[in-house]
């Protein structure tokens, strides 16, 4: 690190206090500068890539639990080639469940629902 490249940190840390970029982005700018850019907006940033949450996948993995309550978020993601935290996803986001002791059960039960735990446990 030459001694242009410290001072520059430091004047912008105390120009900027808490608020100021962080090192390395301070020596992204500076080398870009260098090279002879003049516009300080960001470059263009490609879209996020497609989630694979699609309608197709919801239903697969919905039945999935439907079928069996006992598999677990990373062995639907290899049954269904997906990846774990979109299996988690489509749990928690589109089909309102969450994990209780090791299963996955929706977070509000309708009445059917709550008296067919209830016949179960007895």
């Amino acid at each position: 690190m030459s001694e242009r490249n410290l001072e520059q940190c430091i004047n912008i840390k105390v120009a900027y206090g808490d608020k100021a970029l962080k090192k390395s982005s301070v020596f992204e700018w500076h080398k870009r500068f260098k090279e002879g850019r003049e516009n300080v907006k960001d470059d263009e940033r490609h879209r996020q890539p497609k989630t694979q949450q699609s309608c197709e996948n919801v239903q697969t993995v919905q039945q999935s639990v439907e079928s069996d309550r006992r598999l677990g978020v990373w062995m639907m993601a290899e049954e269904f080639t997906l990846n774990k935290e979109t299996v988690r996803k489509i749990l928690t986001d589109d089909l309102g469940m969450r994990k209780i002791s090791a299963k996955i059960v929706p977070k509000i039960l309708s009445d059917e629902q709550k008296q067919r735990w209830l016949s179960m446990s007895l």
